[in-house]
């Protein structure tokens, strides 16, 4: 395990072969196994240059720089091969100039990037924090396993869940998904959760626009305020659509007398209810840790 942290992160892309343990992976191409093999090569030999470790190179922008131009080198010599011309391209590729290899600045002006990548749902299972008492055998179900611990389960730990999303990924936000249901002792539990944002506020730097608008504002209050009197403005809506359809009777009603309230009703409403909950998650995510 010691080996595999220190000195062979992996590539920084991904290439597979890659499963969540519901099916099998399929085998990676020629074309593939050939782009591994060469980006080793070119990552050992671009670390040496810098007097960096392998791990330090694999981790940094050049290292994903290298593993990219050595991408686009496969594919297009695939390409060739396969249709025979010394002028075939592949429908697209990357331009990454050589010196990105070595180069951060220039590595950072061929790659880098401001994108918001948000995670919707991710998952950890924390044996250490909680001791085993329900969720035995999740582990046994996942490739994550094989990650090189001596306890597979640690695997699955924090720490683990941190660096591959924080470190070996350019993921900006994540939302973690608990099990309350499960009793006290669950390695997907709440509290086990609130322990890793606890430690994620404390590694990740704070957003001062954020900070600046939860000092200021009552966030929350003024949320739940705006989102309930757009709601009770849509129930007014409401009533008049069904005031008028009183007066004539609960007959036929025209649709564009019925639709002038009905439509703007509906939308207020919905505006009101997406105001409140997201009130809500601006609050938690102004929250600070306890010290």
């Amino acid at each position: 395990m010691a080996g595999w942290r220190d000195d062979d992160p992996g590539l920084p892309i991904k290439f597979g072969p890659c499963s969540n343990g519901e099916y099998d992976p399929q085998p990676l191409s020629p074309v593939m196994r050939e782009t591994v093999r060469r980006a080793q090569v070119e990552c050992d030999r671009n670390a040496k240059r810098l007097g960096m470790s392998r791990r330090e190179f694999l981790l940094s922008v050049c290292g994903a720089a290298t593993t990219l131009l050595v991408l686009d080198a496969c594919t297009r010599e695939a390409i060739r091969h396969v249709s025979g011309s010394p002028g075939a391209t592949p429908g697209g590729g990357y331009s990454i100039p050589p010196e990105a290899t070595t180069e951060p600045d220039a590595a950072h002006d061929a790659i880098g990037g401001e994108e918001f990548v948000f995670d919707i749902q991710g998952h950890l299972l924390e044996y250490d924090l909680n001791p085993v008492l329900n969720g035995q055998d999740f582990w046994t179900r996942f490739p994550q396993r094989y990650c090189g611990e001596d306890d597979p389960r640690a695997c699955y730990s924090i720490d683990h869940f941190m660096e591959l999303m924080f470190l070996r990924s350019d993921t900006s936000m994540l939302v973690l998904s608990a099990l309350p249901i499960y009793p006290e002792g669950s390695p997907l539990s709440a509290t086990v959760m609130a322990e890793t944002r606890r430690i994620a506020e404390g590694l990740l730097p704070e957003d001062p626009r954020l900070s600046r608008w939860t000092e200021h504002h009552r966030m929350l209050e003024f949320g739940l305020l705006t989102g309930a009197l757009l709601i009770v403005a849509g129930a007014g809506l409401f009533i008049l659509a069904a005031n008028h359809w009183r007066r004539l009777a609960f007959g036929e009603l025209p649709y564009s007398e019925g639709l002038r309230y009905v439509i703007p009703a509906v939308t207020v409403i919905t505006l009101g209810v997406q105001i409140i909950f997201s009130s809500f998650f601006l609050s938690v995510l102004g929250l600070h840790r306890k010290t």
